[in-house]
């Protein structure tokens, strides 16, 4: 079994060699892409490994994707306001809105939150503060980042860049969008185990995913990046042999070699994302910088401090 719990890591030498390609468009490489990126992890702590040769649009021009993906990744239904996740947040909300601008007003929009009632991990049914993360600009992102972590394990797994007839097949979850029956029925049939590990250390409570593959046509996956955002992947050389374009649904995104760049939002079924309920706890103010440099307004530190007190 193709176990990657501890692949050494490459120096950038290593990585761009002359000849070195795009894992994501299949041009000349100049940039070193982590996946999952440094800004995936507590502190910017990014442990060695899973790193790729890419182009500078490609890396570049997809910022905002993973800006998006890792403030989604820490919303945590039963996470305190204090925790280290929220106070991440708060203190990437200017990045947030330079790489991604427009995404929290659309995340944080008041017409879409909701109470509900949802099962703990206990399974004791608490009221929960939810919204959908049904908005375009949330849907295009999320989308940019599977497809990156899609050409990432096929390349991690078979040591190819994805060939321009191959094709890769991706979906997301939030926090709220994933059941346990799902998680359960796909780890059957993925018995490979995949983080960052770094002598004694590794990522598995903030990065981990199980797979299958063959090594040489197909891998396929479940991720998870902390505990609010999961990512389902498919990248095969043989897409017409695993009938990947057959594949329909409003939660299927569908792409080939070269199309990252121009992966736009589309029509899918709402998302729910399960928002912190934390009435009583200490707030959190954004970083006092936001407001100054006028990339938050009051209203808006407002609405991200609701997610994380539960009002």
């Amino acid at each position: 079994m193709d176990q990657r719990l501890g692949k050494k890591s490459r120096s950038r030498a290593e990585i761009l060699v002359p000849d070195a390609v795009c894992i994501y468009c299949g041009g000349p490489a100049n940039r070193v892409e982590h996946m999952p990126p440094r800004s995936m992890f507590k502190g910017k702590d990014r442990l060695s490994a899973m790193e790729y040769p890419s182009c500078e649009a490609c890396n570049n021009g997809t910022s905002g994707a993973d800006s998006v993906a890792a403030f989604i990744a820490r919303i945590e239904p039963d996470g305190a306001g204090g925790s280290w996740k929220a106070v991440e947040n708060f203190s990437q909300v200017i990045a947030l809105n330079e790489f991604a601008p427009g995404v929290l007003d659309e995340l944080l929009d008041d017409r879409k939150a909701f109470d509900a009632d949802l099962p703990t991990s206990g399974g004791i049914l608490t009221k929960r503060r939810v919204t959908h993360a049904s908005g375009p600009l949330v849907r295009g992102y999320l989308n940019a980042f599977a497809a990156k972590f899609a050409m990432a394990l096929y390349f991690e797994h078979t040591g190819q860049v994805l060939p321009a007839d191959g094709a890769f097949l991706t979906t997301w979850y939030t926090n709220a969008g994933i059941t346990q029956q799902m998680v359960h029925e796909t780890l059957r049939i993925m018995p490979g185990r995949g983080t960052l590990t770094q002598g004694r250390n590794n990522s598995g409570n903030q990065f981990a995913y199980r797979y299958n593959t063959d090594l040489k046509t197909i891998v396929a996956a479940l991720a998870s990046f902390h505990t609010g955002l999961y990512i389902s992947v498919i990248a095969t050389s043989e897409p017409d042999a695993f009938c990947l374009a057959t594949q329909k649904g409003e939660t299927v995104n569908y792409g080939r070699l070269g199309e990252l760049l121009s992966i736009m939002p589309r029509s899918a079924r709402s998302r729910l994302v399960t928002l912190p309920n934390l009435a009583g706890r200490r707030r959190h103010q954004a970083p006092r910088g936001c407001q100054a440099a006028g990339l938050i307004n009051p209203s808006r530190s407002r609405r991200i401090r609701e997610i994380y007190d539960g009002e």
